[in-house]
């Protein structure tokens, strides 16, 4: 009988012993990194579950797929492997083999409710299978049975051994390791790229020629574990910078200030050091690349080492990381990379009670096993500030160097008054060439306010007038973003570059992805920390105090059956409130009365008062994180982290096109080279994505069951996520996906 890695790891034929000597190739080089302070026994054991990871493999069932026959295995290898390890592995402690044996177990997420199960009650159903394929294993066992009773009474010991903050922290290293180990290698690709070793602060002070270092970037690049309050403008990306010291997570609400701040960090730390994670980064990093068709090697080369978690540097959305929290099978990927890490969430408060909640557990686990975390963020709610002071990490508010002492902000509050009422205002700003921003609470209603405007201009004056949202199809919104900053770029004096006035209409999309600098916002009233971002949009990077008329003007006459979905009535009334308060006796309002104005929102005892559903549904996302991974599996986790469920659909009228596309996806040769193949897929499914648009699910169901649509969408391919929404459905070259008006108001109208 051969040896149990000379059978196929993999169906190129893939020795175990050469898939073997790939992942201990690599766990050498994380070694060499100098990331992981731990002793000279974590490698052995390390080490050992590598070697024995993939044993399970010497067994008919398998070696008989890998020849092409589709049988069903009764267990899948990774909870067969453990039984080779137990049988050539005697003088090992208890402990040892529990740490060897759970990362085995956990290295796939298949078939793992047998392994919960004996992790739990000692339960005799992974044992029976275990039994039932001894005759399959391609290697003879003297003494199974009492191998298998070890096996199964190592599993139970789970509970004992991981009762203890080390025994848990090495547990999760070992597992989360060999995961990673095993990607990579199974990639071809290195686990770790060289890490930055350059000095932060040489780095940065190249990118800003040699300027001197701000107070604010000083004063806090040192502190460990913060929660850092400050305004717009005071070198927060900078501070990011100085602070890391090892890995690095940059994290961002969404795709779009993703990347931004991609483009940014690219030009500070060097192209090839750093990454862009999210759902559709593959497609924005081809796109963006103008290096020619040979540099698509590469690009996609860059995002496959992304995907594995590789890079020194890598910005992703909340989704890529947290989702962890939930601790769905593999969870320890995840948290074993932020051990040795340096995480940086940008903007906090731009996330739902849904997505904090997560982050906050996550935050308090990993920071055990080592992660170091800076929060930057303009605002902050009282109960996250609380929250995070409970889980040890300091949160600084007000402190002198947080603050700008510029006023940048008269505001007028017109009670009675919705958007289209202002059209005239907008106009006439506009007119003066001046640049003016719109902002609204839903798409629907920036939809209808782009009508309203475009019928008062004409001629030159609306190729001028523009519309923002997260419903256009991919491409045209890339196109719109370019854009909106291209009328905003300003020279180093503070003056446009283009001196016309512009009129850009949009959503909350606005409000932290994009670096943008107008003279004027007209806004609907929203929560007040959401106000306070779209007013951070407005003389943004000038160095001297506004003296003009108002300008920021907000709406307080909204569409309330759609808006109040997007944010509650009674605190926007609130906020309408606060906002009175502060305006009494000044037409500004400044850095610490916004401050005040969120912290007086936020509180419990505002939001018990107000009966808002923020707290029901912190609540609520919290009980399913202490109930166990049950609840979501990681897939379903992600949709925590997003205000509602969106499908990337195809609008109808790019039917013909796309097929045309998919015929030429489906023909690529099987026979070319790995890397030539998936070059010539992935350019073909960027042309794919360039079409897709994000769709509310509520409102493909609604508008389908209104009108008897039996399909509202149609799948053409499942596993690339192909799929076209029915031709019912309305896409404008100038609105993007629309409905028609008077329908909007049957069912709740969100944002996204």
């Amino acid at each position: 009988m051969n040896s149990p890695d000379s059978y196929p790891a993999k169906s190129d034929k893939t020795t175990i012993r050469q898939h073997n000597d790939e992942l201990l190739k690599n766990s050498d080089l994380l070694r060499q990194s100098g990331y992981l302070n731990v002793q000279e026994d974590f490698w052995k054991l390390l080490n050992m579950a590598i070697e024995y990871h993939d044993y399970g493999k010497a067994n008919k069932s398998f070696y008989t797929k890998i020849l092409g026959n589709r049988n069903e295995e009764v267990l899948l290898h990774h909870l067969i492997s453990p039984l080779f390890f137990l049988d050539s592995v005697q003088a090992l402690k208890r402990i040892a083999k529990f740490f060897i044996v759970n990362a085995i177990v956990s290295h796939h997420n298949r078939q793992y409710e047998l392994v919960k199960s004996a992790w739990q009650f000692n339960n005799s159903t992974l044992k029976n299978s275990l039994i039932k394929i001894k005759d399959t294993l391609l290697k003879g066992f003297n003494n199974y049975e009492p191998i298998v009773d070890e096996y199964i009474d190592i599993l139970g010991l789970q509970s004992r051994i991981f009762s203890t903050p080390e025994n848990l922290k090495k547990g999760i290293l070992i597992t989360g390791l060999l995961i990673r180990l095993d990607h990579a290698s199974s990639a071809g690709l290195e686990v770790e790229e060289e890490p930055i070793r350059d000095d932060r602060t040489v780095l940065f002070k190249n990118y800003i020629n040699d300027k001197p270092l701000r107070p604010f970037q000083e004063k806090f690049k040192n502190l460990d574990n913060a929660c850092i309050v400050a305004d717009t403008g005071l070198g927060k990306t900078g501070l990011s910078v100085l602070w890391s010291k090892r890995k690095k997570f940059y994290v961002l609400p969404n795709r779009s200030s993703t990347n931004a701040m991609y483009e940014t960090l690219k030009d500070i730390y060097g192209k090839q050091r750093v990454g862009l994670l999210h759902s559709t980064s593959l497609f924005y990093m081809l796109d963006s690349d103008q290096s020619g068709e040979d540099e698509d090697f590469s690009v996609v080369k860059d995002y496959e080492k992304t995907r594995i978690l590789s890079k020194p540097v890598t910005i992703c959305t909340a989704d890529q990381l947290f989702t962890a929290a939930f601790k769905y099978p593999t969870y320890e990927k995840i948290y074993a990379t932020l051990a040795y890490s340096d995480v940086v969430i940008d903007e906090i408060q731009g996330f739902s009670p849904q997505q904090i909640v997560p982050i906050l557990h996550q935050i308090k686990d990993t920071k055990e096993l080592g992660t170091r975390y800076l929060i930057i963020t303009a605002t902050l709610p009282e109960k996250v500030a609380l929250e995070l002071n409970k889980i040890g990490v300091k949160v600084v508010i007000d402190d002198e160097d947080t603050i700008d002492t510029i006023k940048r902000h008269k505001v007028r509050i017109e009670q009675d008054k919705n958007l289209s009422d202002l059209s005239q205002d907008i106009i006439d700003k506009f007119r003066l060439n001046k640049k003016v921003l719109v902002i609204t609470n839903t798409v629907g209603a920036a939809q209808n306010l782009y009508e309203t405007l475009r019928r008062s201009l004409a001629g030159a004056e609306l190729e001028r007038l523009n519309i923002l949202h997260s419903r256009f199809i991919r491409n045209k919104r890339w196109e719109k973003e370019a854009s909106i900053k291209k009328h905003c770029k300003q020279d180093g004096n503070g003056h446009y570059v283009d001196g016309r006035g512009f009129i850009w209409i949009s959503t909350q999309l606005v409000e932290a992805s994009l670096d943008i600098d107008f003279d004027y916002l007209f806004t609907e009233i929203a929560t007040i920390d959401s106000l306070v971002q779209r007013m951070g949009r407005i003389w943004r990077h000038r160095k001297i105090d506004y003296e003009g008329e108002h300008n920021i003007v907000i709406a307080c006459s909204v569409d309330e059956k759609s808006v109040n979905f997007v944010y509650e009535k009674s605190l926007r009334e609130k906020t309408t409130e606060l906002l009175n308060e502060a305006l009494e006796n000044t037409e500004f309002l400044i850095s610490e009365q916004k401050r005040k104005m969120v912290k007086t929102l936020y509180c419990e005892e505002s939001l018990c008062s107000l009966k808002s559903r923020y707290l029901e549904e912190w609540k609520k996302i919290d009980d399913i994180l202490n109930g166990g991974w049950e609840f979501l599996i990681s897939a379903e986790s992600q949709k925590a982290f997003r205000d509602v469920l969106t499908i990337e659909l195809i609008p109808w009228k790019y039917k013909e096109e796309i097929e045309k596309k998919y015929e030429k996806l489906k023909s690529i040769n099987s026979q070319l080279k790995g890397d030539e193949r998936k070059k010539q897929r992935a350019n073909i499914l960027k042309d794919i994505q360039k079409h897709k648009v994000p769709t509310p699910l509520y409102y493909v169901t609604h508008y389908a069951k209104k009108h008897n649509i039996s399909r509202p969408y149609h799948v053409i391919d499942k596993q690339y996520e192909i799929a076209f929404l029915d031709k019912a459905f309305t896409y404008d070259e100038d609105l993007g996906l629309t409905k028609k008006i008077e329908e909007i108001d049957d069912f709740d109208e969100r944002s996204f």
